[in-house]
């Protein structure tokens, strides 16, 4: 029997996650087109994402340049090929306006597979006040996806 052997990756303020070893490795390596996804955020002048999840359909998350300090995030690359992203704000300081949003950059890898359609879609947690949320739907329409 063949045993998986998981690194242990701190995330955030001493939280951790388990990932597979070599996944971030694998997942560079299958075939398919290299990706840069952006959202357009959809936001109020006045609002604040203060989490976000992302879903891949077909594809694959390579990396995300620049993660943020403040927020926790997960990327789950799920065999399926249905994968996300997401993230959450650990400070208010660290909330997105519009334009840090729209500056969040996945990079990921379509991976072309029996028939099933490339597809994004995220869903951003917005507040002006840091008391009540609204979410905001996101679809492919509302990315920026450009070839690497």
């Amino acid at each position: 029997m063949k045993r998986r052997l998981f690194n242990l990756i701190p995330i955030g303020l001493g939280l951790a996650s388990l990932v597979p070893a070599g996944s971030a490795r694998a997942a560079a390596q299958l075939p398919g087109q290299l990706l840069r996804i952006s959202p357009l955020a959809r936001m109020e002048p006045d609002e604040r994402a203060v989490g976000f999840h992302v879903s891949v359909r077909s594809g694959a998350f390579v990396g995300v340049p620049d993660v943020p300090f403040g927020w926790t995030t997960v990327i789950n690359n799920d065999p399926s090929l249905l994968t996300s992203f997401a993230g959450s704000v650990r400070v208010g300081s660290a909330a997105f306006d519009r334009e840090q949003l729209s500056a969040l950059a996945m990079i990921v890898r379509h991976v072309p597979f029996d028939g099933l359609e490339f597809d994004v879609r995220m869903q951003v947690t917005a507040t002006r006040d840091f008391s009540e949320t609204r979410t905001i739907s996101l679809f492919r329409q509302d990315m920026v996806i450009k070839e690497l």
